[in-house]
């Protein structure tokens, strides 16, 4: 089974429902009908590359960079593994401020195939993968980059969840 990350930006008063009804967030997450929640993206199997190319760790971070896949604050029960994790509208931005500060460049330079197998970053298939998996990985950091973007131009906050 894979694992999957995923990225729901939603509004301040859909979070402070959820915030007060978090027996709610799975249905939130996997509404009836299969098409999940609106704005919402999933950079597939690239969560974990993402989290260590920016942060240089294999669970850990600091700062904003830190919160950008792992971060936020745990609600509901399990959505697939684990719980969803919120961020507050203005962690979304600073969030946000961070990545654009981040060139597609700089990104490739932080991206080592090497250390990610010798740490285990999932899928484990980087060094064998080699210039598709950074193609890959770079190009859902894009996507991140630019759905960070507009959550905070629309000040919205955000749920993030593995499924």
């Amino acid at each position: 089974m894979s694992m999957i990350g995923n990225f729901v930006a939603i509004d301040g008063a859909t979070l402070n429902r959820l915030m007060g009804n978090p027996g709610e967030v799975v249905d939130f997450l996997y509404p009836e009908g299969g098409d999940g929640p609106p704005n919402a993206l999933d950079v597939e199997k690239a969560w974990h590359a993402i989290h260590f190319t920016l942060n240089g760790s294999q669970w850990e971070g600091h700062g904003a960079l830190g919160m950008v896949v792992l971060g936020g604050t745990e609600i509901g029960e399990d959505a697939g593994y684990g719980p969803a994790r919120y961020l507050l509208q203005g962690q979304v931005k600073e969030i946000a401020e961070a990545l654009l500060k981040i060139s597609k460049e700089e990104f490739i330079e932080r991206f080592h195939l090497e250390a990610m197998d010798e740490q285990k970053i999932y899928p484990q298939i980087w060094s064998r993968d080699g210039d598709f998996g950074r193609s890959y990985v770079l190009g859902h950091f894009v996507n991140l980059v630019n759905f960070y973007r507009g959550a905070a131009e629309r000040s919205d906050a955000m749920l993030l969840f593995i499924n």
